[in-house]
């Protein structure tokens, strides 16, 4: 990569046809963080988002903790969101990437953080796809319990009322994640 940014290359300019930038590609590529920490030194822009309005940092589920750090050190909105729908940690969470998730918030990620009024937050992702030990790092990082999930936008399931955190839980018919929001409705 050195040698195509010594010879000129753009590192904000798009590198296929859906406007993916350099660092798009780097983020998730062949050694992540070498590849992106050479990009942001020759200027690549660190919230550039391609044609669908993909930022560099809606996609970390797919990387590294240390990119994760890298982004934000370099001002990388960590609350960015992909098509108004997805922030980073609800990606992540979604995906069951505990690490990526560990990561954003300890770099500043809001875990309540949803970019719109339907709150389907990173705890609904991590219940919805039954991974317990992100939602557990979610309610032991401040996630508030008592958020309401609006209906009908549920990307699938028919909820015709708002759920909070324990009545989706219940929704979903999942025992061991029932059990599991029952702890930490207890603890508060």
């Amino acid at each position: 990569m050195q040698y195509l940014i010594d010879n000129g290359i753009d590192v904000n300019g798009k590198a296929d046809d859906n406007g993916d930038t350099p660092l798009l590609w780097a983020v998730t590529g062949e050694n992540p963080y070498e590849a992106s920490k050479l990009l942001i030194e020759n200027g690549a822009d660190i919230n550039a988002t391609n044609d669908s309005g993909v930022a560099p940092a809606t996609i970390l589920a797919a990387s590294t903790p240390k990119v994760v750090k890298l982004l934000k050190d370099n001002g990388a909105d960590l609350d960015t969101k992909f098509l108004d729908y997805y922030p980073p940690i609800a990606i992540a969470a979604g995906a069951g990437n505990l690490e990526i998730v560990k990561a954003l918030v300890e770099n500043g990620a809001d875990v309540n953080y949803y970019p719109n009024d339907i709150n389907y937050t990173a705890i609904f992702h991590a219940i919805d796809q039954h991974n317990y030990e992100v939602a557990e790092y979610l309610f032991k990082n401040g996630v508030d319990l008592n958020i309401k999930m609006k209906p009908d936008n549920d990307y699938g399931r028919s909820i015709k009322e708002s759920y909070n955190v324990l009545e989706y839980a219940e929704a979903i018919q999942d025992k061991k994640m029932i059990d599991l929001v029952k702890k930490y409705y207890k603890k508060k």
